[in-house]
């Protein structure tokens, strides 16, 4: 009978999810005038949600930055607000740092956990919309779905101190971020996913070229406390420097 349930409640939303996808998909027309691809789809996320998915790349695999399409965006996210959705996720993905998330607080697009504004080049954001509903106990965003399947793998002992780690990392960064280069700090994807066999933190330094090489020495200063302050605690790291389309980004790797 549970699975009649869903597959009903699928059929009744079905008709309206159409319609929302036809709206967005006409709403994302300026961009394409503009050479974005935005695809518009449903998704299944659980045996009794769906969600509506939007996808923005720039034509050419050419990277973009969030005002360039944040006035769209805006738009879209007041639409399905105004029809009874909301977010549940923002997945921003760059091909030199890896996949992040963020949310939305004004206009302003944040990184979670670090509450960092995003202001780098990316290649790649999703949106994902589900219908807003009554809180209950029983019920999950996707977020939190993904950090009780780290709990339960992990241990909440471990994800708490790794989320501390986190957050004392990003305020290490803030000196390094006042020069105007970029740092991403998060779980690593695999660990996200409950993939990995000890929880990984990702840190990832970014700068055009010349304002890497330029501001070196306090890159050196930052990565050496961060490496210091991770190994006081236990952490095994790794790091790497590589050129991506003219940026320097300087990766390290902190696994428990």
């Amino acid at each position: 009978m549970r699975y009649l349930k869903t597959y009903k409640l699928f059929e009744s939303n079905w008709y309206d999810m159409k319609d929302h996808i036809k709206v967005l998909s006409d709403m994302s027309l300026s961009l394409w005038d503009r050479d974005f691809n935005v695809q518009v789809a449903d998704e299944i996320i659980s045996r009794e949600h769906q969600c509506v998915v939007v996808n923005i790349v720039k034509k050419g695999s050419t990277k973009f930055t969030f005002p360039v399409i944040k006035e769209e965006l805006l738009e879209m996210v007041d639409y399905m607000d105004s029809e009874g959705w909301e977010v549940l996720n923002i997945e921003l993905s760059d091909l030199s740092s890896g996949y992040f998330y963020c949310y939305l607080e004004g206009d302003k697009l944040l990184a979670l956990h670090t509450d960092r504004e995003i202001t780098e080049e990316f290649d790649q954001l999703i949106v994902k919309f589900v219908e807003k509903r009554e809180v209950k106990t029983n019920e999950s965003t996707e977020e939190d779905v993904h950090r009780e399947m780290m709990i339960k793998k992990y241990g909440l002992e471990e994800i708490e101190e790794c989320d501390e780690v986190i957050r004392n990392i990003s305020d290490m960064g803030l000196e390094v971020e006042d020069l105007g280069i970029t740092v991403l700090v998060g779980y690593s994807p695999m660990t996200y996913m409950s993939a990995e066999s000890t929880p990984k933190i990702s840190v990832s330094v970014i700068a055009d070229a010349i304002l890497f090489a330029g501001n070196i020495a306090d890159i050196d200063i930052f990565t050496d406390t961060l490496l210091s302050y991770v190994k006081s605690l236990g952490f095994s790291t790794g790091k790497n420097t590589f050129t991506t389309d003219r940026k320097m980004t300087r990766q390290i790797l902190i696994q428990k």
